[in-house]
């Protein structure tokens, strides 16, 4: 499975989905080339050909989710408005969301090598990618999508905005997994990234 071909000419700012959507991203200063990430992720990014959409409701529980099965970052109006969490928070939470697509896209191109080989795949095992409704994350997905954010530079932003929305909003950001995520980030482990070289023949 190969990345997804990359438009020539494409801007960061094209994985956004429709102008309300581009529209409402710039208004809160969250536009993706405004996210401040070196060229390397940019182009990692728009190789994923994740989408993000911005609408009134998501079909995740948070309002901000990765929708595996079309390939969209999903946020919600009133994500963007969201007193409680800075701005650098909202970007940490939605280069997150762009872990969980990594993962994604990852596990995919994993499955699809170990089929034509004839091997069984641990990711495939997994089994959580496509449907219309996307399964409860394993809490290791959970800890790459964080170590992603991590990567690009948003730690002290993921671990402020985490601890709020556990504060804020306990019903949905339970102690498990949210909990584990932030104790080991506390315990000072360094970011897994190993997902992020994709083997040759891919």
């Amino acid at each position: 499975m190969k990345n997804h071909e990359i438009p020539d000419g494409a801007d960061f700012d094209s994985i956004v989905g429709g102008e309300p959507s581009h529209q409402l991203l710039s208004s809160s200063r969250l536009l993706p080339h405004e996210w401040g990430l070196p060229e390397d992720e940019i182009q990692r990014i728009l190789g994923l050909g994740v989408q993000i959409h911005v609408l009134q409701s998501v079909r995740g529980e948070w309002a901000a989710c990765y929708v595996g099965a079309q390939n969209l970052i999903e946020v919600a109006e009133d994500f963007l408005s969201l007193g409680s969490l800075t701005r650098k928070e909202k970007i940490a939470t939605l280069l997150h969301e762009t872990g969980h697509a990594i993962w994604s896209f990852r596990a995919r191109q994993r499955d699809q090598n170990d089929a034509e080989q004839g091997t069984a795949s641990y990711l495939g095992r997994l089994n959580r990618y496509f449907g219309d409704k996307r399964k409860e994350a394993t809490l290791e997905e959970e800890f790459f999508a964080d170590d992603y954010a991590r990567h690009c530079g948003f730690e002290q932003p993921l671990v402020s905005g985490l601890e709020s929305l556990r504060n804020d909003y306990p019903d949905i950001f339970k102690p498990y997994p949210t909990t584990n995520r932030l104790d080991r980030i506390a315990s000072g482990i360094e970011p897994e990234l190993s997902i992020l070289e994709a083997p040759s023949d891919f």
